[in-house]
C-alpha cells in the first residue's frame, strides 16, 4: 500500500504559526497585528476548530515582496 504525499495533491504546504514566526523573524503577536494592518501579509487558514494554518505559498510571496520593497527603497 502506497502513501499519498500532501505536496503532490495541494499546491505548496501549510505551516502552522510557530512555523510561521521561525520563517519570518517575528513573534506571535506581530504576526496578529499584520495579519490586521498589512493587506498583503498571508491570512490564516481555518481546518477546523481548533486548527488554523498558514500557505507556505503565501508566505514565500509575502517575503518575496519584503525583499522587492528593499530593492526598490534602494534603487530610489
Amino acid at each position: 500500500m502506497g502513501t499519498l504525499e500532501i505536496s503532490s495533491v495541494v499546491p505548496g504546504n501549510f505551516i502552522k504559526l510557530l512555523e510561521l514566526t521561525k520563517r519570518l523573524g517575528i513573534s506571535k503577536s506581530e504576526v496578529f497585528r499584520r495579519i490586521h494592518a498589512v493587506p498583503e501579509f498571508p491570512q490564516p487558514i481555518r481546518l477546523g476548530p481548533r486548527c488554523v494554518v498558514y500557505s507556505s505559498a503565501e508566505v514565500d510571496a509575502y517575503m518575496a515582496s519584503c525583499i522587492a520593497k528593499r530593492d526598490q527603497q534602494r534603487a530610489a
